[in-house]
């Protein structure tokens, strides 16, 4: 539940926890990276009766629990689960990509693509892509499957390097169409588990969440050394089928003392 009140004042309390896996519905969802943060922040309501100088009473009016993460392993299954994508996965579909190869050609022999190619979908350049070659003119296809050599006289010089674009079938892609939906995001519930400097481990459970994350995908596969990550944040709602106050999360401490 959350609440706001213009004589309210917000007590947050933050824990910042470092690397640790995280899980959605006990599915693993990835390896995290820079840095958790759990947040939990109460809204107060005040009453000051009569001509009191002082408040007299605070009661809370809200509450606002939230887990933001960094992974750095999403997989497509993964995305939907933690972005709240209703929509499922399409695994039964061969997908057209789109690909690129740099190839060699030398005299006529011919030299066959890394993937099997679509039929029409062939784009052959210069390197510099300051120069189309056309088909017949400056190469020829040939085969089954199809393989590209030079056009003695063409365009393309004897030994010369090319840049090759086309279309080809994936039968083992996986697929996730989103977008324009008026459904309520998918509920779940998210763990957090942290291994500390002691090696015991902490886990965060948000009973009942929804993911409140812009989808932002960066694909610098390396950045100062380091590999993509992508931010989620989780806020989590009231399990009503659970007592007040206990509804919203829980915090473990391996072999802790009180």
């Amino acid at each position: 539940m959350s609440g706001n009140n213009q004589n309210a004042y917000a007590e947050p309390r933050r824990l910042l926890l470092g690397l640790g896996d995280l899980y959605i519905n006990n599915v693993f969802v990835g390896n995290l990276k820079e840095t958790v943060t759990f947040t939990f922040t109460r809204s107060y309501a005040y009453q000051r009766p009569g001509n009191n100088i002082a408040d007299v009473k605070g009661e809370v009016v809200g509450e606002e629990c939230t887990l933001e993460a960094s992974v750095c392993d999403l997989k497509l299954s993964q995305l939907r689960r933690a972005f709240g994508i209703n929509e499922a996965i399409d695994i039964t579909t061969d997908k057209t990509l789109r690909n690129r190869d740099i190839l060699k050609l030398t005299g006529i022999t011919p030299t066959a693509p890394t993937q099997l190619m679509i039929s029409g979908s062939l784009a052959v350049a210069s390197l510099d892509r300051k120069k189309e070659f056309l088909v017949t003119t400056d190469y020829l296809l040939s085969g089954s499957p199809k393989k590209i050599r030079r056009v003695s006289g063409g365009g393309i010089g004897d030994g010369e390097f090319v840049a090759i674009e086309y279309n080809f079938l994936d039968s083992g892609a996986n697929s996730l169409q989103f977008g324009g939906e008026t459904k309520a995001p998918n509920t779940f519930q998210v763990d957090f588990v942290h291994r500390d400097s002691t090696g015991k481990l902490w886990q965060i459970t948000l009973f009942k969440a929804m993911t409140i994350t812009e989808l932002e995908m960066a694909f610098n596969e390396r950045e100062s050394g380091d590999f993509t990550v992508h931010n989620i944040l989780f806020r989590a709602l009231a399990d009503t089928a659970k007592p007040e106050g206990k509804n919203l999360g829980e915090i473990i401490q391996e072999d802790a003392t009180a």
